[in-house]
């Protein structure tokens, strides 16, 4: 069935159950009946709205890309009435119940999306009343998985990788075989310049998802920051297990053998990353060329 879905976001309720759900709300407003289930009713409507909301900011993207002004005027439009719609359901629910944390997670990824939509100073002021939203959420719940990884995500998007990475850490504790906080805890640990550490998360990552390459590519990536060469082939060698054509780990390993000395299996390594299409900026094509053409030049800059 189709669904609303966004990564880091959750899955999101397919439009027709929205519709039952709006609907239902809208008969029990009009009734004035109690119904105890009508603040998580308000909720779902919150959250499909915001899903909808952070949909509208890819068509906005997309349309730019297009230089379609006016289709990327009214996806922000639409975006944003989604977002106030959003806010009267979570108002409407807090109301009837302000004991729910799930208003406060819901209020605080509708500001996060307000801030994605804006820029500058308006962006930042979003992103705090979002962590503050989110603070309100994980209050003496440590278990509530999905507040604490929206908290070190906003943070993560103020620039507060330290303060981030302490959210993700409880978020991991309390969902241990989530292989994608392992992936958003070794990101802040790669990004405040512990390498080896975010590989390890990374690893665990990889142990988590056994036919994904990806992990394995991120944790290699780190090893290579701490130029732990050795380490970073086995990873990226784990990585093309998974996948042979991955470009990332195909540059990534051919980088590793230069960097240890062993040119002809870099200069192999880097051919088959051009025949599986790789890519990259003038300097490192450069780089590589330059291998292909004498191996005597391997591992200069």
């Amino acid at each position: 069935r189709e669904v609303f879905e966004k990564e880091g976001r959750g899955v999101f309720l397919p439009y027709d159950q929205f519709q039952e759900l709006w609907e239902s709300a809208r008969k029990a407003d009009a009734s004035g009946d109690e119904d105890p289930a009508e603040p998580w009713w308000r909720i779902a409507l919150a959250e499909v709205e915001i899903a909808d909301a952070a949909g509208g900011i890819d068509v906005r993207d997309e349309a730019t890309e297009r230089s379609d002004r006016r289709a990327a005027e009214a996806a922000e439009e639409a975006a944003h009435a989604a977002l106030d719609r959003a806010e009267v359901a979570l108002a409407g629910a807090a109301a009837l119940d302000p004991t729910l944390k799930e208003v406060h997670l819901f209020r605080g990824l509708q500001r996060a999306v307000r801030g994605d939509l804006a820029l500058g100073a308006t962006r930042r002021q979003a992103y705090r009343e979002a962590e503050a939203a989110f603070e309100r959420a994980v209050r003496g719940h440590t278990d509530f998985a999905e507040a604490w990884e929206a908290l070190g995500d906003v943070r993560a998007r103020l620039g507060d990788h330290e303060e981030s990475l302490a959210a993700l850490l409880v978020a991991a504790q309390s969902s241990p075989v989530d292989a994608h906080l392992r992936v958003a805890v070794g990101v802040q640990l790669q990004r405040t310049d512990r390498s080896r550490a975010a590989a390890a998360q990374f690893e665990q990552a990889a142990r988590l998802r056994p036919r994904d390459p990806s992990p394995w590519v991120r944790a290699g990536d780190a090893y290579a920051d701490d130029e732990s060469w050795t380490d970073a082939l086995a990873a990226y060698t784990e990585a093309l297990r998974r996948d042979p054509t991955s470009e990332e780990a195909l540059f990534g390993e051919g980088t590793a053998l230069e960097r240890l000395g062993r040119l002809d299996e870099a200069r192999t390594t880097y051919e088959r990353y051009l025949v599986h299409g790789g890519d990259r900026d003038t300097t490192v094509q450069r780089r590589i060329e330059r291998l292909l053409r004498d191996p005597a030049d391997g591992g200069r800059r």
